[in-house]
């Protein structure tokens, strides 16, 4: 067993940010690591204008409801050792984490491991990070968590995650940054404790170099920029829903036995009158038919059951009947055959569950076969069965960060009993281009292919066709063959499930529908 790690505290006092009071408290419950506290006087402020100081208090009292929990929200350290800032010369540390607002060591302490701060994609601090990109409308923010082992040398990047901007407000950008930045601190010093400093220090020394730390000072005209983008969203955004609701629907198109790809050619079938939408299209193609398993939401309920449609080559179908509905909202119908049986996995997290469901009399009959995984908040579960091995791949999420940034492998060699293994390297994707699931995983010509979302600036906005290039219980690489968004896809708002099988290609698509 690995000692425990020697975790050290740099902050502007004891009175923190949630997110950092929070890793803390995860800190301490691993039970992997000590923790000491360095209080130091905060260092100059850096001399923002006085319309953009306005700005973030005015974006933050308007959307602080929505950011629950809220990153942002002053706590006090309590019950952890403090000592002062020049006892750092002679402290023994592994690990310094220097989470001032400006992080700038005071000195340069002996430590095994280095002292390591969270910034911006630019260097920005923390307490910076998306403000830029959200105030100037791009689709993504990054967070990094960087290394310094020596004085006045180039950080190492031990971290990075990229997420979604929110489309009007820094704050709730920044807040999802700041608990996507103490996950990263976590895994990494769980990385730290496992293989100890002498095999960490020769991975970071693997880890791309980054520029220095800046402290960008938001000077006047930048302010009344960002004020006037800001308030043109929000207005645009009022306008939006007052003329408009969102509606997803299903294209598709029959093409031999290759998946299509060409979405300006596919048909569309749109929802009937009272249902919001049809998405999450998985299509099964049973005794010379095609069968479409959705998520099903009418209007005016809060959760989606699962239903079931048969297409046909001429572009009739039947309407969807429901299958399955539950308490909890459900979407995202898996379905696969194995031992001569259906089996379906739709998405439960709001029951914190993975579950498993038999299939009594295709298509319209299933019962409940058993919970793959408990306790476990994850998004659209899909399976592979590769190498005498059961491959889970979902988007887990926590501390009510959003379940469309990252995507987990978990392996077993029993699909029922388990149990189930995380990957090592889990997370293997933390960027929102790219992580959660969006379809079967499928071979073509040779490969593997697993279809994923593109949520950049919103959920749905787009998909993507990666090839998996590695898949073995140590390690995961895939590449992007095919990306595809509104742009490409003549038409459409957005799009986020793709699935094929034996001819038949079915994608959900989504568009802003006027009201009546």
């Amino acid at each position: 067993m690995q000692s425990e790690i020697r975790v050290g505290l740099l902050l502007d006092s004891v009175q923190v940010p949630h997110w950092q009071r929070s890793l803390v408290d995860d800190l301490l419950t691993t039970g992997m690591a000590t923790v000491s506290v360095f209080a130091a006087q905060p260092p100059p402020s850096v001399p923002h204008s006085f319309l953009f100081n306005l700005f973030t208090r005015l974006d933050r009292a308007a959307f602080s409801r929505n950011s629950q929990p809220d990153a942002l929200a002053s706590m006090v350290l309590n019950a952890i050792q403090r000592y002062p800032p020049d006892a750092l010369a002679s402290f023994p540390l592994d690990v310094l984490l220097d989470l001032r607002r400006h992080p700038a060591p005071l000195v340069f302490p002996e430590t095994t491991s280095g002292i390591w701060s969270v910034c911006g994609a630019a260097g920005e601090p923390w307490y910076l990070m998306g403000m830029q990109e959200t105030s100037h409308g791009q689709p993504v923010a990054q967070v990094q968590l960087r290394m310094q082992t020596k004085p006045d040398t180039h950080p190492v990047m031990l971290a990075q995650s990229w997420s979604s901007t929110h489309p009007v407000s820094p704050h709730l950008t920044r807040n999802h940054l700041c608990w996507r930045a103490s996950q990263l601190i976590l895994r990494t010093l769980k990385h730290l404790h496992r293989t100890g400093p002498g095999a960490f220090l020769q991975w970071a020394g693997q880890q791309p170099v980054t520029g220095l730390p800046v402290l960008p000072a938001i000077r006047f005209l930048q302010s009344v920029g960002m004020l006037s983008r800001y308030s043109q969203a929000i207005l645009q955004k009022i306008r939006q829903r007052a003329r408009f609701s969102d509606q997803w629907f299903l294209l598709y198109r029959f093409e031999q036995l290759n998946p299509a790809t060409d979405f300006p050619a596919f048909t569309r079938i749109m929802p009937p009158k009272g249902m919001q939408f049809w998405a999450d299209p998985h299509v099964v193609f049973h005794e010379n038919r095609w069968y479409i398993f959705l998520e099903e939401l009418p209007e005016g309920t809060a959760n989606a059951h699962i239903s079931v449609m048969e297409l046909r080559p001429d572009g009739s179908y039947t309407l969807p009947q429901r299958i399955l509905e539950r308490p909890y909202h459900l979407s995202y119908p898996f379905v696969f055959r194995w031992q001569g049986a259906y089996y379906m996995i739709p998405e439960t997290m709001d029951n914190q569950t993975i579950e498993l469901y038999r299939c009594l009399d295709f298509p319209l009959r299933w019962e409940f076969a058993g919970n793959l995984m408990t306790g476990i908040r994850a998004v659209d579960a899909t399976l592979l069965y590769h190498d005498e091995t059961w491959w889970l791949f979902a988007s887990e999420t926590d501390k009510g960060l959003k379940p469309w940034d990252e995507l987990s492998i978990f392996y077993t060699n029993d699909l029922l009993k388990g149990p189930w293994t995380p990957h090592p390297q889990n997370p293997v994707v933390s960027d929102v281009r790219r992580g959660r699931p969006a379809g079967r995983i499928f071979q073509h010509q040779g490969y593997w292919y697993r279809p994923s979302q593109n949520s950049s600036g919103m959920y749905g906005y787009g998909l993507n066709l990666n090839r998996i290039t590695v898949l073995t219980k140590t390690d995961y690489q895939e590449e992007i063959i095919r990306a595809v968004t509104p742009e490409t896809a003549e038409a459409l708002e957005g799009l986020h499930t793709f699935s094929h099988d034996h001819g038949l290609t079915v994608i959900d698509g989504f568009w802003w529908k006027p009201n009546s």
